[in-house]
């Protein structure tokens, strides 16, 4: 699949569409420009997602192709939804090169190294997310206990070194001011309630499959 890379065919297609939507714009009223980055990043981060695919091995092609495919999405977004871009697009973009690097580890159980910034991406996408909809505390509330929740479930995943028991300690201390964030923020307690049964939902699943 890397060869496709350097594929004059691809090459010179891109080319030919790029040509013919430059010329369709100038004719019609119609913007094709966003139309074609957000199809060439599609296509360009599903090249690189079938590298990895075709061969577990090539685990460095997950990421960029789905922060590829990411960007894709977004421009896509701000030409047919436009406001629903505006709220989530950065969500969008981290969350999918959050989801490249579980792949990563996914992949390659022995390298526990891909959960830390899967786990840092995925937090501060969903804080993004929920940005608009909650206090300022809460989100930095929710980004400390997203990173807590990360060192956990690294905390109990097995190793070839065996449990990283020192993940417990970042993982106490970020989750102490994830919560205190929280709860100092207004008409909170609710979600602060919710995230806590969900950390210990997580903590019972990860336990129980350790054992299994």
């Amino acid at each position: 699949m890397a060869k496709w890379l350097g594929s004059r065919y691809l090459w010179g297609g891109l080319i030919i569409l790029a040509g013919v939507v430059l010329l369709v714009s100038n004719i019609t009223d119609f913007e094709f420009g966003n139309i074609f980055w957000s199809v060439s990043f599609l296509i360009f981060g599903g090249i690189f997602v079938s590298i990895f695919i075709s061969n577990r091995q090539n685990w460095w092609a997950i990421v960029p192709g789905f922060a590829l495919l990411s960007i894709g999405i977004v421009i896509g977004l701000n030409i047919f939804a436009e406001e629903i871009a505006e709220v989530i697009s950065g969500s969008i973009v981290l969350l999918g090169i959050g989801i490249g690097f579980l792949l990563v580890y996914l992949a390659n159980k022995n390298s526990w190294w891909p959960i830390i910034p899967a786990g840092v991406l995925i937090s501060i996408s969903v804080s993004v997310g929920l940005e608009t909809y909650i206090p300022e505390m809460a989100f930095v509330g929710l980004f400390f206990l997203g990173i807590g929740i990360t060192f956990g479930i690294l905390a109990l995943l097995p190793s070839p070194q065996g449990n990283m028991r020192w993940a417990w300690i970042p993982a106490v201390i970020l989750a102490v001011f994830g919560f205190f964030f929280l709860l100092f923020s207004s008409d909170i307690f609710i979600i602060v309630g919710s995230a806590g049964l969900i950390c210990l939902g997580i903590l019972v699943i990860f336990r129980t499959l350790k054992r299994a």
